[in-house]
């Protein structure tokens, strides 16, 4: 994942039209890692996340573009648990060859991994509360947790052509 991570900040930056405002978060996030500032450019990160993810649950076909125009509010825990549901219900119910369960299973993972963010139990020390509210041991934020942290952004940007209604109504064929 190191040696592509240039590549895709680069990807994600230029998406003005998706990420709008939060590209100069990623952009902030992208000089704190390469300043070795990995605390700040971890942190950077989750508003930039929240937003995508916010935005994708919004849209009607999951096309995602964050505007000054368009102001939508961080998701509630409902839909939170929304999220977590239809995850449990993909998890259980796939079969390995087909495609499009590996796409699903693919988004499915990445706004899991959001989820745990959100959750009481937080998310291998990735808990966005204890990052964002300063009970998270900023010293020990290494490089590689930059770099799981940014790839989860860009897994959710990956699966922004399944739109919300596809996802949060999968069944079992």
């Amino acid at each position: 994942m190191e040696i592509h991570y240039d590549e895709k900040v680069a990807e994600l930056i230029s998406d003005n039209s998706c990420f709008g405002d939060t590209t100069i978060l990623l952009k902030q996030s992208y000089n704190a890692y390469l300043r070795e500032d990995y605390a700040i450019s971890f942190i950077t990160l989750y508003p930039v996340i929240d937003s995508f993810v916010s935005h994708w649950y919004t849209s009607i076909d999951g096309e995602v573009k964050i505007s000054p125009n368009k102001h939508i509010k961080s998701l509630e825990k409902k839909d939170k648990d929304d999220i977590k549901k239809a995850h449990k219900k993909i998890k259980e119910t796939l079969n390995s060859g087909e495609r499009n369960a590996l796409e699903l299973l693919f988004i499915s993972y990445a706004l899991h991994a959001y989820s745990l963010m959100n959750s009481n139990k937080g998310h291998y020390g990735f808990k966005r509360h204890h990052a964002l509210h300063g009970s998270l041991q900023y010293t020990r934020i290494q490089r590689q947790d930059c770099i799981k942290l940014f790839f989860c952004l860009y897994s959710l940007y990956c699966s922004r052509d399944i739109p919300k209604n596809k996802y949060m109504s999968f069944d079992e064929k």
